[in-house]
């Protein structure tokens, strides 16, 4: 099975490098702030000048609007090259980009939670890393892709998902692990299962 996951990621990587780069952005990771301020002229008495309060976003629930700065051009993120393939295969297209087609994970979150599930599996070598995980095996996943050089780290995301565990805070991290346990436990792990007959 190892091998079946390295050669999609490579056969990926290889028409990732062919198309010139799969959708990299070189934009950061939004790191303005918003005052939520306004301009114009002041609020009439009796009335608010403020919008209503945002809900409370969580640590792992930022990785959906996370843009990774600079990612290498000549190793596209694997995810991005899935997604190319999917899209030529659904537009009927007969090319060697849609044979690399096959399922992803259905939002980013889950695309994180897949590979904290192959480190924690395959580098860490967790027993049962499934809907069992438990909080402190997710940190451990966490604490080894903050060690790690991004090049080295499996995955659909290594280099954007680096990039977002090494900007977080040591108290996010941790909140990090505690909140991706709890969205395994309760959502179970998406995509092809890349640990399939192991």
């Amino acid at each position: 099975m190892k091998n079946r996951v390295v050669g999609a990621v490579a056969l990926v990587v290889l028409v990732g490098a062919a198309l010139g780069g799969c959708g990299g952005d070189s934009k950061g990771a939004g790191t303005g702030s918003s005052t939520g301020s306004t301009t114009g002229s002041a609020a009439t008495p009796g009335t608010t000048a403020s919008a209503a309060p945002k809900k409370a976003e969580t640590v792992l629930g930022r990785i959906e609007s996370f843009k990774a700065a600079n990612v290498d051009k000549g190793s596209p993120e694997p995810y991005d090259g899935i997604k190319l393939a999917n899209e030529a295969k659904a537009a009927g297209l007969d090319t060697p980009v849609a044979a690399g087609a096959r399922e992803l994970p259905p939002t980013l979150t889950d695309a994180l939670l897949y590979d904290f599930r192959l480190v924690g599996f395959l580098d860490l070598k967790l027993p049962k890393f499934d809907k069992t995980v438990t909080e402190e095996q997710m940190q451990q996943v966490v604490d080894f892709f903050a060690k790690t050089e991004w090049k080295k780290l499996r995955g659909l995301r290594p280099q954007t998902h680096k990039q977002f565990i090494d900007g977080l805070s040591e108290a996010d991290r941790k909140q990090l692990a505690k909140e991706a346990a709890a969205w395994a436990q309760a959502n179970g792990f998406k995509g092809d299962d890349p640990l399939a007959g192991k």
